[in-house]
């Protein structure tokens, strides 16, 4: 399938980890027409008019932004985005950033680490989304962190687990993801074996993980593509529609 974009428009990924990139969102942001540039614990001059800022994953917590300079100048893109209606998509931490930034409260969540492979559930509003419309309701997500957001104001909550409220929303035509639908199997076990102190928080062995959700997490990557496909081009449609109105 050819797709419909505009070649050169640009995604700006914000990564604060060096091992949490943008993974199986590449291929799909890449498949709609972005050219994807990375940038690491930094903000440039024009990243508020790029056509696109994701924000990735990572281990600080946004509450914790003093001691982290770079988090007050992406909380401050990200508001000067939002208010200006161009679209953003946080993931994990990116998420909680996200939510931070549209005047939503982040802290530690009171159920602890959610850390494996887990079913989403699905809001009544997810089947009018363009993106989660047609996900299937239980399908399982890799899940890791211990803070949580509480509900974004004027957005749409889209999805939620068992033990977390707040997995998905949309904010005009941003979205906000606290899973990783971007995760695949043999990345989120490397990050298994790199990351002692969280799997212990978590409360289940390391093997125990890796046997039981790895398998669910392979089964699920289908539909994982498929709903980074969807967010994509739900982007580069937002792009198309600004890039008219500015012409």
């Amino acid at each position: 399938m050819v797709h419909i974009g505009r070649m050169g428009r640009t995604a700006v990924i914000l990564i604060h980890e060096e091992m949490e990139g943008p993974g199986l969102l590449e291929v799909a942001l890449r498949a709609w027409g972005f050219e994807l540039l990375l940038r690491f614990r930094r903000v440039e001059r024009g990243d508020e008019s790029a056509p696109l800022v994701v924000a990735m994953g990572g281990p600080m917590a946004v509450y914790e932004a003093r001691r982290h300079p770079f988090l007050m100048d992406e909380l401050a893109l990200l508001q000067a985005r939002l208010a200006a209606g161009r679209p953003c998509l946080g993931i994990c931490f990116g998420a909680q950033l996200l939510a931070a930034a549209a005047g939503a409260k982040v802290g530690r969540g009171e159920s602890g680490m959610e850390l494996g492979v887990f079913p989403l559930s699905l809001t009544p509003e997810a089947a009018l989304d363009p993106a989660f419309s047609e996900l299937a309701a239980g399908t399982s997500f890799a899940h890791w962190h211990r803070d949580t957001f509480e509900a974004v104001p004027g957005a749409v909550r889209l999805a939620l687990t068992e033990r977390y409220l707040e997995q998905a929303f949309k904010l005009g035509p941003s979205y906000g993801l606290q899973f990783h639908p971007e995760l695949d199997a043999a990345t989120l076990e490397r990050w298994l074996r790199q990351s002692p102190e969280d799997v212990g928080e978590s409360g289940r062995p390391l093997e125990q993980i890796i046997d039981t959700d790895l398998p669910r997490l392979r089964m699920s990557e289908p539909a994982a593509e498929q709903l980074l496909a969807r967010l994509a081009r739900h982007f580069a449609r937002c792009c198309s529609a600004q890039e008219q109105n500015v012409g």
